[in-house]
C-alpha cells in the first residue's frame, strides 16, 4: 500500500505549521489510496508492507489512521518545538524532535485531556474539603460526623485520582 499523507504547510514554512498548532487550528491530512493521481508537492509518501492484500474499506481505515497519526505526531513535535524555542529564533522542527515525539506519544505521555482531567480532580478534591469544613462545624451531630468522615473520604480519593491522572 502507498498513501500520501499531508501534514498541512510542510513546503509553505514551518514558521506557519507552528503558529496554526499553537493556535488550536485544525491541520488537514489530505489522503488517497495509492494511485498517485492526488500526489501534492506537501505530500508524504507512506509505504506499508502487505497492506495491499487488505480490502478496500480496512485500506481506507489504515490511511486514515496513518494520516491521523501523522498530525497528532507534527503537533506533538510543534509543541516541543515551541518549548525549545524562546521566541527569538525562526521555529525549526528538527528530526530529534519528531523522535520525541513519537517516543512520548508511544508511552502515552503526550495524552489529549490529561490535564483537564487532572484539574477536574483536584477541583472535586477542593470542593469535598470545602463541604467537608461545614461538616466539622457540626461534628457533635451524628450527621455531621459522617459528613466529615465521607468528604475527607472523596477528598483523598479525588485527591489520589488526581495525581495518578
Amino acid at each position: 500500500m502507498t498513501d500520501e499523507v499531508a501534514p498541512r504547510d510542510i513546503n509553505k514554512g514551518q514558521h506557519e505549521a507552528v503558529r496554526q498548532a499553537r493556535e488550536g487550528v485544525p491541520q488537514a491530512a489530505a489522503v488517497s489510496g495509492g494511485s498517485g493521481s492526488d500526489v501534492r508537492d506537501d505530500m508524504l509518501r507512506v509505504e506499508v508492507p502487505g497492506a495491499s492484500d487488505l480490502h478496500h474499506a480496512t485500506h481506507q481505515a489504515l490511511a486514515t489512521a496513518l494520516a491521523k497519526h501523522g498530525r497528532d505526531l507534527l503537533n506533538e513535535a510543534s509543541r516541543l518545538e515551541a518549548a525549545a524555542n524562546p521566541g527569538l529564533a525562526v521555529p525549526v522542527i528538527t528530526p530529534g524532535m519528531i523522535h520525541d515525539a513519537e517516543t512520548l506519544q508511544r508511552i502515552g505521555y503526550a495524552q489529549a485531556g490529561k490535564a483537564v482531567d487532572r484539574r477536574n480532580w483536584m477541583l472535586g478534591s477542593l470542593a469535598a474539603t470545602f463541604v467537608g469544613g461545614f461538616f466539622t462545624n457540626n461534628l457533635t451531630e451524628p450527621w455531621g460526623a459522617v459528613g466529615f468522615v465521607v468528604c475527607g473520604a472523596l477528598a483523598l480519593i479525588f485527591f489520589n485520582k488526581g495525581s495518578q491522572s
